[in-house]
């Protein structure tokens, strides 16, 4: 049960004996993914509105849909996308199709119509159970995540384009209005956005790495298990009837196995670490490339 016993250190074991992030760069980003308070607007003055119309741009996270991933429910894509370039669920259920014809089965909606079916004679089946997720033969490297299942974009700017024209309360505005800037915190913010770029440019994995383990429920390796290909498939096997989010769900387990420890759990838990491992070191690699060197 050794493995069961070490799923929870406080920090990512190296696999690679890849220099660590330094303590001064940690630092910086665990400010950054906080979502830091830079500016604030408490009335209608110029400076105000123009704040209200040029909104920080930052980076985020979300699932890759190319590869499979599912935004509403904040599941992962798989990091391999259709072969035949064409989207992931169309294909998925095009491979569904297919093998409930092989098979001689009915295709149907749905485990639970399946059931129905089944109770009454008929030889049904219903997608999910035929595959969760397309044969490494129908799929490649997903290009637009580079294989790691989330990828990046910018916040929205729902006010329309960016801009610092005086139009509106920034003419006539109230001159008692109280407003605020950080332009320190600013430039520092704007200064880890340019960094975090450049990382993403040179591996979608890595910032996602970055992202949580140092978001706020970051910290710890345990973090980084939804990002690793073994964790993603053992959220695919995963029942999730309340649509936890992945991180919720990794953490609902990792208590059911405290709880309740189990052989087979603690060894899974034990591959999906070592890939976390993996994923951490190459996180740590694209930084120290872009920002210099970091601790031995």
């Amino acid at each position: 049960m050794a493995a069961a016993e070490n799923i929870e250190s406080s920090k990512p074991e190296p696999v690679s004996g890849v220099r660590r992030i330094h303590a001064s760069d940690a630092g910086e980003l665990r400010w950054y993914f906080s979502d830091p308070q830079i500016a604030g607007i408490g009335g209608s003055g110029g400076l105000g509105a123009m704040l209200e119309r040029a909104a920080v741009m930052a980076i985020q996270l979300v699932p890759c849909t190319r590869c499979g991933g599912d935004r509403e429910t904040d599941r992962p894509g798989t990091g391999a996308c259709a072969r035949d370039g064409g989207g992931y669920g169309k294909a998925l259920e095009r491979h569904w199709r297919a093998e409930a014809k092989r098979l001689g089965l009915r295709l149907v909606a749905d485990v639970e119509t399946a059931r129905g079916w089944r109770d009454l004679g008929v030889k049904a089946v219903a997608g999910e159970e035929l595959a969760e997720h397309l044969p490494d033969k129908m799929t490649k490297h997903c290009y637009k995540c580079d294989g790691s299942g989330m990828t990046q974009r910018r916040r929205s700017n729902r006010g329309g384009a960016v801009t610092a024209r005086a139009t509106g309360s920034s003419v006539h505005g109230n001159p008692d209005a109280m407003h605020w800037i950080d332009e320190a915190g600013l430039a520092r913010y704007g200064r880890i956005t340019r960094q975090l770029d450049q990382v993403g440019k040179r591996s979608h994995g890595a910032l996602a790495a970055l992202s949580v383990y140092f978001g706020p429920q970051g910290g710890s390796a345990a973090a980084l298990w939804q990002l690793t290909a073994e964790g993603r498939r053992f959220i695919e096997r995963t029942a999730n009837a309340h649509h936890l989010s992945a991180e919720e769900l990794m953490q609902n387990e990792r208590e059911a196995h405290r709880v309740s420890p189990s052989v087979e759990r603690a060894l899974m838990f034990s591959r999906i670490a070592r890939e976390a491992a993996e994923v951490w070191d190459a996180a740590c690699a694209a930084w120290l490339d872009v920002a210099g060197s970091g601790d031995e």
